[in-house]
């Protein structure tokens, strides 16, 4: 199949090029390289360097090499730079979205928008569906559901054919340092402190990214009925305390959590727990995740 993928030179976005290539895609990369952006990746397929949020620009490359698919990464993502200012979340998040549905809608070409699972904000003593409805709770997710909604009111507007994938944490190799593990990990390199909100006990699901794209890419194979939203998670959920104790016993070094961390005031409006269910989307296609040990000793072996 033919994809053109925004954010290509992102995290996940990276790792969706490694994987749709690998399987013998031809896949067009379009990223406009922010300051989290990685070069490692560029070199497997075409890439054009451009904003998304550039709506005469993007439609025209997307008319010339008329993809099967657009497969839309591109996206600010760190909550704490959104708290911090908002105005690269709207343009990203909000714009980017509209410009990229947009021209879907006007060529015919079918898109996968990715999304977060903080769309539905805290979690209680069940996980969200995606049914339930959003309640974002910070600049991020709320830009973030917004790009949702557009998506969804295009295809009522003007009948573009879409899936909305929500996925829960991921991490794996090359993941950009403000991230948390690659926070931790440099951490633990360089005897510094790692700097925790509050008292750690906020939950989060980590699903490993080779798995998200593996399954994303399963879904536009697969998926025979379009204009659904889908969570994906491997429902692997720990407490960020949790999450520092398993990195420290697989580094290996004679490293104590009291040496490590640096509790700090906590974020601003932070959410205690994200919890979702996959079950829909396990319907649609079969994956086996990959575990937490293994996938963060893949993170650690090629250090």
């Amino acid at each position: 199949m033919k994809v053109l993928v925004t954010g290509g030179a992102g995290f996940i976005g990276g790792h969706a090029i490694e994987h749709f290539t690998s399987c013998g895609d031809e896949v067009i990369n379009v990223d406009k390289l922010t300051y989290a952006a990685s070069s490692s990746k560029l070199n497997l397929c075409r890439f054009v360097k451009l904003d998304v949020s550039d709506r005469q620009e993007f439609q025209k490359l997307l008319s010339e090499v008329s993809p099967d698919y657009v497969v839309h990464f591109a996206a600010e993502t760190h909550v704490d730079n959104s708290i911090k200012s908002y105005e690269d979340f709207v343009k990203s998040n909000v714009e980017g979205a509209a410009s990229v549905a947009l021209a879907c809608s006007n060529l015919g070409i079918k898109l996968c928008h990715i999304s977060t699972d903080e769309v539905y904000g805290p979690a209680g003593d069940e996980p969200f569906s995606e049914e339930d409805r959003l309640n974002p709770m910070n600049p991020y997710s709320a830009t973030k559901a917004a790009g949702d909604m557009l998506v969804k009111s295009f295809h009522n507007t003007y009948k573009l054919q879409y899936v909305i994938v929500r996925p829960s944490n991921n991490y794996g190799p090359h993941q950009h340092q403000e991230k948390f593990i690659p926070k931790l990990l440099k951490s633990i390199q360089e005897g510094n402190k790692f700097p925790l909100y509050g008292n750690g006990s906020q939950v989060r699901e980590w699903t490993y990214v080779k798995d998200t794209v593996a399954i994303i890419r399963k879904l536009l194979l697969e998926e025979k009925d379009w204009c659904s939203t889908y969570n994906v998670t491997s429902n692997i959920s720990m407490t960020n305390n949790e999450v520092i104790e398993a990195v420290l016993k697989l580094h290996h070094k004679n490293i104590t959590r009291d040496e490590i961390i640096e509790h700090v005031i906590d974020r601003k409006g932070h959410d205690k727990k994200y919890s979702i269910t996959a079950e829909k989307i396990h319907r649609v296609v079969q994956h086996t995740y990959v575990d937490f040990v293994s996938g963060m000793q893949e993170i650690l072996d090629g250090e």
